[in-house]
């Protein structure tokens, strides 16, 4: 996670993706928290958490870094 989001462990998020040029990393999402109003995550650290709404996340911010997210139910 070092090497391809910019994060240690215990410290990875949705929102390291940003690092993540080569698109190394697969996103995968749980259908439940998928069809959530709210996500809720780290900036990259965890000390601090980013609220947002989860289609601003799947369909604005994941497009804008070209990732998308692989929904499945868990």
């Amino acid at each position: 996670m070092e090497k391809h989001l910019g994060t240690k462990p215990g410290s990875a998020s949705v929102m390291g993706l940003v690092n993540d040029e080569d698109e190394y990393v697969q996103l995968i999402v749980d259908k439940e928290v998928a069809e959530a109003e709210w996500f809720g995550c780290n900036p990259g650290i965890n000390t601090d958490h980013l609220k947002m709404k989860t289609a601003d996340l799947l369909n604005k911010f994941l497009p804008k870094i070209y990732h998308k997210a692989k929904i499945i139910e868990l």
